[in-house]
């Protein structure tokens, strides 16, 4: 499955849909999209996640930047529809309770 990465914001809040392999060559696309949710100033940034088929640390690397960056500004980062292997990546690493 081809990556693919979407950012679109409504009523107060801003969701960046993500589908495909999560790996190296795909973070930097990640972490450019959350920046953009970042950036929208919007009290709640969603990160769908349920096209998800491969998730490594390096996406986790981008969700835990963008969640510790709307966290300093008392702002919400929120994991909806993970998939089965983003919900195995986030149990394995402990950030299962702060993502979902």
């Amino acid at each position: 499955m081809d990556f693919g990465v979407a950012v679109s914001s409504e009523g107060g809040v801003t969701v960046v849909a993500v589908r495909g392999e999560l790996d190296l060559d795909t973070a930097e696309t990640f972490a450019s999209a959350l920046s953009d949710g970042v950036r929208s100033g919007q009290p709640e940034v969603r990160v769908d996640m349920s096209g998800v088929t491969f998730i490594d640390s390096s996406g986790l690397r981008c969700l835990i930047g963008a969640y510790k960056t709307l966290a300093a500004e008392d702002r919400v980062l929120r994991v909806v529809e993970p998939s089965r292997t983003v919900v195995r990546l986030l149990k394995a690493t402990g950030q299962f309770e702060r993502f979902t």
